[in-house]
């Protein structure tokens, strides 16, 4: 059986039998939740398939007024990848919210614990479901939040890196961590979403204080938005110079090799034409004609090379 936590006071065997507010967690690893939700819920069966799939991220509003949220949110261990995201889908209605997920998640556990330390009579534990929502929402934004800083922390390290110490960089290493801000941005965006449709809704049950804790947890959604685009600009300045940088060796390397191929130019031409068995050419029967000619490409050679060496230095002072 899954965790039924009773809200509002009441006994778990009356929030089992009742409508009355609970909130209900079930670990799809197991076999007695895994049954629990398709025979015992009380879901549609086109809703339950949805559930029970991994791997989405996404925001629903149903008709009857539920609303459906299908995250990868970061869990206490690495399962699916580096960031330790897993898959966890959130069902609310207006008497309970129902958490789905097949590893253990952070966030949940936090929310347990909060619930465990807060006196039975509170106002902040007295009966209502989007309490719930919001504390597991603000856990899932506190440790996204630590691995942005994370993210942050090891770009870092490679722009002083770059800067102060022209170490390259490998491009592989950049192109993984936009792809982790990608996939955190997307959460946080079905986040900010749900928040704001919660906040204006006014078929789910939110009293004042729900409401502007709500649209506290909103404004950190959208902070750490913030925070996520501004290491994108990072990543793309670092990959800009970086391929500027690329691009300006590709091109000193091509005109290193035409000013080469300059300066061989004539000598090839004039080793071909002193290598034609005719007669009749200059300075053949002279003892002095071979070194003639030879020094004569020689000096064509260092010429044209000084000549070519000085554009060069000028192309790049005026740079």
């Amino acid at each position: 059986m899954p965790i039924i936590t009773a809200l509002k006071g009441h006994s778990n065997s009356e929030c089992e039998n009742s409508p009355s507010s609970c909130w209900v967690d079930v670990d799809l690893s197991k076999p007695e939740d895994h049954e629990w939700l398709v025979t015992q819920s009380g879901l549609s069966e086109e809703l339950i398939a949805f559930l029970v799939r991994e791997n989405f991220v996404n925001h629903r509003n149903l008709h009857d007024g539920s609303v459906l949220i299908a995250l990868k949110v970061s869990g206490d261990q690495s399962t699916l990848n580096p960031l330790g995201l897993v898959d966890l889908k959130i069902f609310i209605d207006a008497n309970r919210i129902i958490t789905i997920r097949y590893h253990p998640v952070m966030a949940i556990e936090q929310t347990y614990a909060y619930l465990k330390n807060t006196p039975q009579n509170s106002v902040t534990h007295s009966g209502k479901v989007m309490d719930v929502f919001s504390h597991i929402v603000n856990n899932l934004i506190v440790h996204i939040e630590k691995i942005t800083f994370t993210m942050s922390d090891r770009l870092a390290v490679l722009e002083d890196q770059y800067f102060d110490n022209g170490t390259v960089f490998d491009s592989a290493v950049l192109l993984k961590l936009r792809g982790d801000i990608c996939k955190i941005r997307r959460i946080l965006n079905v986040l900010r979403n749900t928040l704001l449709i919660r906040i204006e809704d006014a078929i789910l049950p939110i009293d004042k204080e729900a409401r502007v804790g709500m649209l506290r947890a909103s404004n950190h959604v959208t902070l750490n938005i913030d925070n996520l685009d501004d290491l994108v600009s990072r990543i793309d300045t670092l990959q800009n110079l970086d391929n500027t940088n690329r691009a300006e060796a590709m091109s000193q390397s091509s005109f290193r090799l035409t000013i080469v191929a300059t300066v061989f130019l004539p000598l090839t031409f004039v080793s071909g034409l002193l290598g034609m068995n005719v007669g009749g050419i200059p300075e053949t029967d002279s003892p002095w004609g071979f070194w003639a000619i030879t020094g004569g490409m020689v000096t064509l050679a260092t010429g044209l090379w000084v000549y070519l060496y000085r554009r060069l230095q000028t192309a790049r002072m005026k740079r």
